[in-house]
C-alpha cells in the first residue's frame, strides 16, 4: 500500500499547488468580479496568442523544443508522440513523451509568461528558451488542452478569464477523450491533449506533420524518437549518431533512419557530421554570458558522395530553406515569431562566420581525405564541391555566407592537379575539356604545366561540377591558353616533340588551328607546324610554300625560293585545310609569276639580266594563266634612267613602225620623258614579237607611247611642263591631232582633270597681234568671227580653217557666234572706259542677240560676275543685282531697267530672270533711312514691307533693320521714331483702345484699319504681344449677377448681316470673320458696369452706366447692358455707336444708317438698304451669312425660336418698349415652371440663393423700423404687457445700391384678375386721391423704378421706355425664360422670399414650418419634393397662425406692433406679402388689385378692443443682389398707412406705393 500512498500524497501535493496559482491569480474571488488588471492581462494574452506566429501549427516545433529540454532516465530512448484523431466534429491530437515528468517549476512556467524554466548547463550547446512563451503557441490551434504529468492533471481553457495560464483542477484523460488516442494512454509519462478549433486546424496539422523535418533530430540534445500518427500513415523517426564511423573516414556520422509502422519499410540516410565551436561572440542580452558557441555541419551522402537536395537551416528547429545542399544548425537569434533569422544582430554575424569557416576549414579537408580507390573518382575527394551547387535564394546574409565560401576556396589549396594527385589552388588550375584531349590525355602537357591541368578524376560529374569549379576559380581551357602551352614546349623541346607526335595528334592540332582560325593572326603564329619534303620543321608565316606541282618549259629566272610541302602530310584531311588556310598553294606557272611579282613588290634588288628574264616569263605566260595585276613591275629606263628601276607605267615605249614626239625630246636632257631601256627591245626582238610586245606593254604594264599630261595624282604632269615651256605649237598640234586620246583627261568631271583643263586654258599663246595672251581669251581667227567681234582679240595658228582646231572651244578659245562670244564682245566693250561715243545702240544689239540665246547659265553668270548692264543717263556699267524689272518709286536704290530697256525683256526676264523689287530690296531701302527721312516716307515704306512680308516667311528675315530706328509713332509729346526690336511702343488694333489711349501712350502712326491689315509685318516683327487688344489688362466690374438677355441677343444676331453690308473697305475674309462674330454675340444684362483697361501703367476707367462691347476674345463679342436707366433711345444711340466702332463702319452716310437698323423691323430694313444701293448681299456676303446662322443655331440648339412682334400698326421707325404687362394674367397651370431654366439662364442663382439664407441667419441682421408720425405719438405711451414691449432702435444708414424691384413686379403675375377694383366705391374721395393715379404707368414701369428724383407731377407723368422691343400699347406678360426682364424679377423675388423664410425659421424655431408656411410657387425652387400647388391668388407669400403669439411677441419687440396685449386670448393668422427689390427700402413697390383688396379686407380696428382674425402685413426687403447684406422692414396694416398717410397709393393699372417722405428709417437691433 504503501506506493499507493506515496501516489495519493503526490496526487494532493499537486492538486494544493495548482489552488494556489488559481488563488494568486485572483481568478476563484467570491465576488466573480474582476479587477481591470486581470481583464487586460487576459487581453494581452489572446492578443500575444493570435499573433506570436504566422503559421498556427508552428506550435509543433515549440512542443519539439520543450520536449528537448526535458529531462529522462538514463535506460529509455528519449522519444516523443504525436497522435492525430477526428471523430464527427469532434478532432483531438495527443503529444506523448516518456520523460521523467513536471516539477512546480515547470508548472509555474506554464501559467505565466516569459518565465521559462529552461536552464542551459553547457552554454557551448546553444540556447532555446527564450521567451517562456512558446507553449502559448497551442492556443492558435485549441481552445482547451489537458496535461496529465506525475501528479498533476488539469487543463487550460482559453475561453475562461486568463483560460491561458489558469489551471482547471481535472482527472486525465478527460471524458471527451476520443477511442483512439484513448488506447494509448500511459500514466507514466507526460501526456497532453488538444481539443482542436475545427477540421481546418485538424487538417493543417496533419499536413504540417507530413512535412515535417525529422533531420531536425540530428541536433536535438536528447529527443532520439519521433513517432507520428495520422489518418493516413504512421511513421516513426530514429537517429544513430557514430562517433567514429569505419565505412567512411573513421570521424562522426548521423543516420536517420525513417520506418512505415503500417508496412514496416525502412529507409536510411547518412549524414556527415562537422562540428566548430565560435568564439569570440557578440554580445546580446538574449545570450548574456555565452562566450561560445557550437556550429555543426551536417552533409547528406548517397553511397559515399554527395546527395544533392534543398536542405534546411537550422537553430536546433528547422527555420527555412535558404538555398543549401547541407544542414546548418547554429544558436542563431530569431525574430518573435521564430520563423526568421533575425539580421540586424551582430551576434548573427559572428555565428556565420563560424559556419564559412567549419565549411572551408572543417568540412573541405575532411571531404579530401575521403579518396575511395574503389569509386574511381566518384568519391568525396572529386564530388564534395556538389554541395556548393546553387539553389538560388536573394536573402542578403545567407548570399554572403555564400560568397565567403566560394573567395576563400579561391585561395586555398583544396583541388587535387594532375601532378600526383597534388592539392592546388583553384585559381591556378584548367580544365582541359575533350577538345584538347587525344585517348584520354592532354594534348600537350610536360612538367611544368600539369601541376597547372585539374585532375581527371573529377570527370565523373564534371557537368554538375565544372560551374562550381569555375566559381571557385577554375578556368577551363580555351585555344589561346593551348596554343601557349604547345608554344612553349617546341620552344623548350624543338622539332623533337613534333615528330615525337602521332599522326593522329598532328591532325587534331591542325583541325584546332584551323577551326580557331579566326582567333589568330596568321603572321603571329609561332609554332613550326608545317613539315618540308626536305625534313624541315617551318613556321606558317614562312614564304613561297608550295605544294608539289605540275610546271612548264619556260625558262625560272634564277633567284626564286620555293618550299614544297611534305607529301604525306598533305593527304591527311585536317592538315590540308589548315595548310590551305595559312596559303600553301600548287607550285605552277602562274606561282612562279606570283613570286616574280612579290620580289618588285617588296622590292629586292635585281640586276639587268634577272630583270629581262622575269620581264620575258611574264610576257610568255599567258593572261588565261595568271590574271593578276603586273603594273607594279619595275624596270630600267634608257639615257639619264638606266641607272635604277622604275615602275614600268613610268616609261615610253616607241611603236616598231613610228616616230612621235617622244623621240624627238628623247635625247633632251630637260626632258622628263623617261624611254624604255634598249636592251629588253632587243631581247623581245629575239623572239620575233615586237609589235605583240608593244601592245602587251602598253595593255599589262601601262607604258605609254604619247606624252602622259596627268600624273597619278591627276594633275598636270611634269611632261606637260615641259612641253608647254618648250614646245607651246608642238602641243597644240598633239591636243589637235590626238584628240581622242586625250579627251578623257581633258573633260573628266575629277576636280583634278578641270585642273588640266584649267592649266592648258591659261597656256599663254601669241595672237596675231603679237602679243602673248592665255588660250581662253583668244578667238578662233575665222573671217565670220574677226567681222562680228572687233573688240576681240585672235591666236596665231598654222592652217586655221582646219576643222579639228574647233576643239580649242573646251579650253574657252571661241570658235563660232555663240552665246560665249557675244558675251565676250559685251565684255570687251565694259571694260572700255565710258565716253559719249560709246553706243547704246551697240549694246542693245548685244542684248537682243543674248537674250535669243537657247543656253541661259553662261549668261547668268557673266551678268553676276561683271558689270554689263550699261545705264545711258548715268554713264556708266552696273551689276544687274543692282537692278530690278520693276519697282514701287519709294524704292531708290535699285534701277528698273522696265524703263531703260522695254524691248530688251527676254533677256532680262526670260533669259536673266530678272524679277521686280521683292523683300530684300524694300528691306534695303529701310536700312538707309536717315532722321532726315519724313514721317510719310516711313510710313510708305513700312506699309511696302508689310505688303512684300509673307505668312510663311523665313524667321528673321527682318534681322537686318534690328536697331534701326523705323517705326513712326506718336507719343503723348509728339512725333518720335523708333527701332522695333528694343523700344517699346504700342499698335491699337480696335478703334475703342484707340480712343482710350491715343496721347496717353506710344502708339504707331498708323489708324485702326492699317494696324489691322499689318498682319505680316506684326508677325515678323514679333510685335503680336504689344497690340494693344492682347497688351490691354482688362478688368470688367459688374454690380449683380449677369443675366442672359436672350431676346435682344436672338435680335442683334439677325440684324448683324445688315451691319457687315455697310463695312465697304475691308477683305472678304475680314468681312466672313466679322458676320461670324456678330452671329455668335451674347447680350447680358448687369446691375451696373465699369470697364477698366490699362497699358504700361496707364489706365483708363468707362464707366458708362449704359453699354460694354467687350471684344477682349476676338473670336466673340460680349455686350453688358446696364439695367439701371437703361432709356431705349439711349440704349440704341449707344450701341449704334459701339457697332459703328466694332464693325469699321467708316462711310458717314453708311454710319448714319445703324440707328435705323436698330430700330426697324426687319422687313424695313431691306427697303431702307434699297435707297443706298445696299439692298443685296454678295456671294460672300451670302455664304458667310449661311455660315454664321449656322453657327448661331448650333450655339442657340436648346434656346427658344426667336420671338417676334407684330409691328403692323407701328410707324417706323420702331421705338422699343418694356415689353412687360404688369397686369397679365396668370397662368392656367397651377405648378410653377421648373427652376432648371433659372438656374441654366443665371449661372449665379444658387451662389445667390446660399449668400441670402447665410445673411438671414446672422444674429446681426435685425428688421428696419420706420418711424411714421404716428408711431413718434403713440411711443411715449406705456406698453401694457411687457411681454410685447419694444426694444431699442439706433439710426443707420445704408449706401444705395442699382438694381431691380422683384416681387413688385413678378409678385402680381400672380393676379388672376383682368379688371381693376374701384377704390372709389368703398373709400371717400379725400381719403384716397384717385387724382393721383397714373394711366400710363404700365409704360414707364420697366426694370427700375422711374426715377430717383422725388415725385413731382412732371416726374410722375414722365414716360420712360424700358429695354423691350414691345409697341406701347401691347399688353403681353413678359416671357420670363427668354427676356432678361423676367429672370431679374423672378430672381429678386426668389431671394426676398428665401429671406424671409430663412429668418422666421431662425427666430420662430418652435412653430415655423419653411414648407407649410411658405404658400407661394417660390417654394418650389429650393423645395421641390414639397411643391406649392395652390392658387396664389388665394394667398398672400406667407400664411401663419400665431397659435404661440410667437409672431405677435417677434413684431411687438421689434416695434412693429403696439397695445395688443389683448391678442392673446385669440391669436390671429397673418398674412404676409413680400416686397423684394435690390434698391432702398424708400423705392416704391406695387400691389395688384387682389392685394389691395386683401389689405382692405383684413384692416385692423385699431381704437375697438376686437381682436383681428387676420393680419395683413407687407414685408419690405430691400438691397438685394448688393454687396452689402440685405435689410427689411413691415408694414402691419398696410391700408390702415395709407388711410393715416403713413403709405402713399399711386393708381395706374396697379398700385404704387411710397413710404411717405416724413418717414423715417432706424435699425431695431436685439437684445
Amino acid at each position: 500500500m504503501a506506493p499507493s500512498v506515496s501516489s495519493t500524497s503526490i496526487k494532493q501535493e499537486a492538486d494544493d499547488h495548482l489552488h494556489q496559482i488559481r488563488k494568486r491569480k485572483g481568478i476563484d474571488c467570491s465576488d466573480g468580479e474582476h479587477d481591470d488588471n486581470v481583464r487586460d492581462l487576459n487581453r494581452a494574452l489572446d492578443i500575444l496568442s493570435d499573433q506570436l506566429y504566422e503559421k498556427p501549427t508552428h506550435f509543433l516545433l515549440e512542443l519539439i523544443q520543450n520536449a528537448d529540454d526535458n529531462t529522462f532516465e538514463n535506460d529509455v530512448i528519449p522519444t516523443l508522440s504525436f497522435h492525430l484523431v477526428g471523430l464527427e466534429n469532434a478532432w483531438q491530437m495527443r503529444i506523448d513523451c516518456n520523460e521523467i515528468g513536471f516539477k512546480k517549476e515547470n508548472i509555474e512556467a506554464l501559467c505565466r509568461i516569459g518565465d521559462s524554466t529552461k536552464k542551459v548547463k553547457d552554454r557551448t550547446k546553444g540556447y532555446i528558451g527564450e521567451k517562456g512563451i512558446g507553449f502559448k503557441s497551442v492556443f492558435k490551434v485549441a481552445n482547451v488542452v489537458h496535461i496529465s504529468s506525475k501528479g498533476y492533471s488539469f487543463r487550460f481553457d482559453r475561453r475562461g478569464m486568463l483560460g491561458m495560464i489558469t489551471p482547471i483542477i481535472e482527472t486525465f484523460p478527460p471524458a471527451n477523450l476520443i477511442g483512439a488516442p484513448e488506447g494509448r494512454t500511459q500514466g507514466n509519462q507526460t501526456q497532453l491533449l488538444l481539443e482542436l478549433l475545427g477540421e481546418s486546424e485538424f487538417k493543417s496539422i496533419i499536413k504540417e506533420l507530413h512535412m515535417l523535418k525529422p533531420q531536425m533530430l540530428i541536433f536535438l540534445r536528447k529527443i532520439r524518437k519521433l513517432t507520428v500518427h495520422t489518418p493516413e500513415r504512421d511513421v516513426q523517426f530514429e537517429i544513430q549518431t557514430v562517433a567514429e564511423d569505419q565505412d567512411l573516414d573513421r570521424k562522426e556520422t548521423a543516420t536517420l533512419t525513417s520506418t512505415s509502422l503500417r508496412d514496416g519499410k525502412t529507409t536510411k540516410d547518412k549524414y556527415l557530421i562537422v562540428r566548430r565551436l565560435v568564439h569570440s561572440l557578440a554580445q546580446d542580452d538574449r545570450r548574456e554570458n555565452v562566450e561560445k558557441t557550437e556550429v555543426v555541419l551536417a552533409f547528406p551522402l548517397k553511397q559515399g558522395r554527395p546527395r544533392v537536395r534543398a536542405q534546411d537551416t537550422y537553430a536546433y528547429l528547422p527555420i527555412n530553406d535558404y538555398g543549401f545542399n547541407y544542414l546548418i544548425q547554429a544558436d542563431f537569434l530569431l525574430l518573435a515569431n521564430r520563423e526568421s533569422v533575425d539580421l540586424t544582430t551582430k551576434w548573427n554575424d559572428k555565428v556565420l562566420q563560424g559556419v564559412y569557416r567549419a565549411f572551408v576549414r572543417n568540412a573541405v579537408p575532411r571531404f579530401n581525405q575521403v579518396r575511395d580507390c574503389a569509386l574511381e573518382g566518384k568519391s568525396l575527394r572529386y564530388t564534395w564541391p556538389l554541395f556548393l551547387k546553387d539553389r538560388g535564394g536573394t536573402i542578403e546574409f545567407w548570399s554572403r555566407l555564400k560568397g565567403w565560401i566560394f573567395d576563400r576556396l579561391g585561395t586555398e589549396d583544396v583541388l587535387e592537379s594532375r601532378q600526383n594527385g597534388k592539392l592546388v589552388n583553384p585559381k591556378s588550375l584548367f580544365y582541359i575539356s575533350e577538345e584538347f584531349r587525344l585517348k584520354n590525355e592532354p594534348l600537350v602537357e610536360d612538367v611544368s604545366s600539369e601541376l597547372h591541368h585539374l585532375s581527371f578524376l573529377y570527370d565523373s560529374d564534371i557537368m554538375d561540377t565544372l560551374p562550381i569549379l569555375k566559381k571557385m576559380g577554375v578556368t577551363e581551357m580555351q585555344f589561346p591558353r593551348f596554343y601557349q602551352e604547345l608554344r612553349d614546349v617546341t620552344k623548350k623541346l624543338g622539332d623533337s616533340f613534333l615528330k615525337s607526335q602521332s599522326k593522329e595528334w598532328h591532325s587534331k592540332v591542325a583541325h584546332l588551328f584551323f577551326r580557331n582560325r579566326n582567333k589568330l593572326r596568321l603572321r603571329n603564329i609561332d609554332v613550326p607546324l608545317v613539315p618540308l619534303r626536305d625534313g624541315r620543321w617551318v613556321k606558317p608565316s614562312q614564304s613561297h610554300l608550295f605544294f608539289e606541282g605540275e610546271t612548264t618549259d619556260a625558262v625560272v629566272p634564277e633567284g626564286l625560293d620555293i618550299c614544297l610541302v611534305d607529301h604525306e602530310a598533305s593527304q591527311d584531311g585536317n592538315q590540308m585545310a589548315f595548310f590551305q588556310w595559312v596559303g600553301v598553294r600548287k607550285c605552277d606557272q602562274a606561282e612562279v609569276c606570283r613570286m616574280i611579282m612579290e620580289l618588285y613588290n617588296h622590292f629586292e634588288e635585281r640586276s639587268l639580266t634577272n630583270s629581262v628574264q622575269d620581264l620575258i616569263y611574264l610576257f610568255q605566260t599567258p593572261r588565261t594563266v595568271y590574271t593578276e595585276s603586273i603594273e607594279r613591275f619595275k624596270l630600267f629606263g634608257a639615257g639619264k634612267f638606266d641607272d635604277h628601276f622604275m615602275y614600268a607605267k613610268r616609261l615610253y615605249i616607241e611603236h616598231p613602225d613610228k616616230k612621235s614626239i617622244i623621240s624627238k625630246y628623247a635625247k633632251d636632257p630637260t626632258s622628263p620623258m623617261p624611254i624604255l631601256n634598249s636592251i629588253y627591245v632587243e631581247a623581245v626582238q629575239k623572239l620575233g614579237k615586237e609589235t605583240e610586245f608593244f601592245h602587251w606593254a602598253c595593255s599589262q604594264l601601262k607604258m605609254c607611247y604619247l606624252p602622259r599630261l596627268l600624273n597619278e595624282q591627276r594633275l598636270p604632269s611634269p611632261e606637260f611642263d615641259f612641253l608647254k615651256a618648250h614646245a607651246v605649237e608642238d602641243l597644240l598640234l598633239l591636243l589637235r591631232d590626238n584628240w581622242d586620246y586625250y579627251s578623257n583627261d581633258i573633260k573628266s568631271q575629277s576636280r583634278n582633270a578641270s585642273k588640266l583643263k584649267q592649266a592648258i586654258s591659261e597656256m599663254r599663246v601669241k595672237c596675231i597681234d603679237g602679243v602673248l595672251r592665255p588660250l581662253r581669251q583668244t578667238v578662233l581667227p575665222l573671217e565670220a568671227l574677226k567681222l562680228a567681234g572687233r573688240h576681240l582679240v585672235f591666236i596665231d595658228l598654222p592652217q586655221p580653217n582646219n576643222i579639228r582646231w574647233l576643239k580649242l572651244s573646251t579650253f574657252g578659245v571661241l570658235t563660232n557666234l555663240s552665246t560665249e562670244f557675244y558675251l565676250g564682245e559685251l565684255k570687251a566693250l565694259a571694260a572700255q572706259r565710258v565716253t559719249e561715243s560709246t553706243s547704246k545702240l551697240a549694246v542693245e544689239a548685244i542684248y537682243a542677240e543674248l537674250g535669243s540665246c537657247k543656253l541661259a547659265s553662261p549668261v547668268r553668270e557673266a551678268f553676276a560676275d561683271y558689270r554689263l548692264v550699261y545705264l545711258q543717263k548715268l554713264k556708266r556699267w552696273v551689276y544687274l543685282s543692282e537692278c530690278v524689272w520693276n519697282a514701287p518709286q519709294q524704292l531708290n536704290s535699285v534701277h528698273r531697267l522696265s524703263s531703260e530697256y522695254p524691248l530688251c525683256s527676254s533677256l532680262f526676264r526670260t533669259c536673266l530672270l530678272l524679277g521686280n523689287a521683292t523683300l530684300d530690296h524694300v528691306i534695303k531701302e529701310l536700312q538707309s533711312v536717315t532722321t532726315s527721312t519724313s514721317f510719310h516716307a516711313l510710313q510708305e515704306l513700312l506699309l511696302l514691307l508689310n505688303k512684300y512680308l509673307k505668312p510663311d516667311g523665313p524667321p528673321g528675315c527682318l534681322s537686318k533693320l534690328e536697331g534701326k530706328k523705323i517705326i513712326p509713332v506718336t507719343k503723348p509729346g509728339g512725333e518720335d521714331r523708333m527701332d522695333y526690336d528694343t523700344q517699346v511702343f504700342y499698335l491699337a488694333d480696335r478703334q475703342s483702345l484707340w480712343d482710350r489711349f491715343n496721347g496717353k501712350i506710344s502708339l504707331i502712326a498708323f489708324d485702326v484699319n492699317t494696324v489691322r491689315k499689318l498682319t505680316p509685318l506684326i508677325n515678323a516683327m514679333k510685335l503680336s504681344e504689344w497690340l494693344l487688344s492682347a497688351a490691354v489688362e482688362q478688368n470688367l466690374e459688374m454690380v449683380g449677377p449677369k443675366i442672359e438677355d436672350k431676346e435682344r441677343t436672338d435680335d442683334l444676331r439677325e440684324r448683324a448681316r445688315y451691319f457687315v453690308r455697310l463695312v465697304t473697305k475691308e477683305t472678304a475674309e475680314t468681312k466672313s470673320r466679322l458676320l461670324n462674330n456678330l452671329a455668335n454675340l451674347n447680350v447680358w444684362g448687369v446691375q451696373t458696369i465699369s470697364l477698366t483697361q490699362d497699358v504700361d501703367s496707364v489706365t483708363v476707367t468707362e464707366d458708362t452706366g449704359h453699354i460694354i462691347f467687350d471684344d477682349a476674345d476676338v473670336s466673340k463679342l460680349e455686350i453688358y447692358l446696364s439695367i439701371k436707366d437703361s432709356r431705349q433711345a439711349m440704349v440704341d444711340f449707344e450701341l449704334s455707336k459701339e457697332f459703328i466702332r466694332y464693325c469699321g463702319i467708316t462711310d458717314p452716310s453708311f454710319q448714319n444708317l445703324v440707328l435705323p437698323i436698330l430700330q426697324y423691323p426687319h422687313e424695313g430694313i431691306e427697303k431702307l438698304l434699297e435707297e443706298y444701293e445696299l439692298d443685296g448681299l454678295g456671294d460672300h456676303d451670302e455664304q458667310s451669312t449661311e455660315r454664321a446662322e449656322s453657327v448661331s443655331e448650333e450655339s442657340n440648339d436648346r434656346s427658344s425660336p426667336i420671338p417676334r412682334v407684330d409691328t403692323s400698326t407701328i410707324p417706323l421707325p420702331r421705338t422699343p418698349s418694356s415689353g412687360i404687362n404688369i397686369l397679365a394674367q396668370e397662368s392656367s397651370s397651377q405648378v410653377s415652371k421648373p427652376s432648371s431654366i433659372l438656374r441654366d439662364r443665371i449661372p449665379a442663382l444658387d451662389q445667390s440663393i446660399a449668400s441670402i439664407r447665410a445673411a438671414a441667419a446672422l444674429p446681426s441682421t435685425t428688421p428696419t423700423l420706420i418711424i411714421t408720425p404716428s408711431r413718434i405719438r403713440i411711443s411715449s405711451r406705456p406698453s401694457f404687457d411687457n411681454t410685447y414691449s419694444g426694444t431699442n432702435v439706433a439710426q443707420h444708414s445704408r449706401a444705395e445700391n442699382e438694381s431691380l424691384s422683384s416681387r413688385n413686379v413678378m409678385g402680381e403675375a400672380k393676379e388672376s384678375e383682368s379688371s381693376t377694383t374701384d377704390p372709389g366705391a368703398e373709400t371717400p374721395h379725400d381719403a384716397f386721391e384717385f387724382r393721383n393715379f397714373h394711366s400710363e404707368f404700365a409704360e414707364v414701369f420697366g426694370l427700375d423704378t422711374p426715377s430717383r428724383e422725388p415725385r413731382t407731377p412732371s416726374t410722375q407723368h414722365r414716360s420712360v421706355p424700358r429695354y423691350s422691343r414691345s409697341p406701347r400699347s401691347a399688353r403681353v406678360e413678359p416671357d420670363q425664360e427668354s427676356t432678361m426682364q423676367g429672370l431679374q424679377m423672378q430672381k429678386i423675388g426668389l431671394l426676398g422670399e428665401t429671406f424671409v423664410n430663412e429668418w422666421l425659421s431662425r427666430h420662430l424655431k418652435r412653430d415655423w414650418d419653411p414648407t407649410r408656411h411658405w404658400t407661394s410657387r417660390n417654394r418650389n425652387y429650393l423645395y421641390p419634393q414639397s411643391r406649392f400647388t395652390d392658387s396664389e391668388k388665394k394667398y398672400a407669400d406667407f400664411t401663419y397662425l400665431d397659435t404661440n403669439e410667437d409672431l405677435t411677441k417677434l413684431l411687438v419687440k421689434f416695434g412693429f406692433l403696439r397695445n395688443v396685449q389683448g391678442w392673446s386670448s385669440s391669436p390671429p393668422t397673418y398674412h404676409l406679402e413680400v416686397k423684394s427689390t435690390s434698391e432702398s427700402y424708400n423705392e416704391p413697390f406695387y400691389m395688384s388689385n387682389n392685394q389691395v383688396d386683401k389689405a382692405r379686407d383684413w384692416t385692423i380696428s385699431w381704437d375697438s378692443n376686437l381682436v383681428p382674425k387676420d393680419v395683413y402685413v407687407v414685408i419690405r426687403v430691400f438691397n438685394l443682389d448688393r454687396e452689402t447684406n440685405p435689410g427689411f422692414t413691415a408694414y402691419v396694416d398696410p391700408w390702415a398707412m395709407y388711410l393715416a398717410r403713413e403709405l402713399d397709393f399711386l393708381a395706374q393699372d396697379i398700385y404704387s406705393v411710397t413710404p411717405h417722405p416724413g418717414n423715417t428709417a432706424i435699425i431695431v437691433e436685439e437684445d
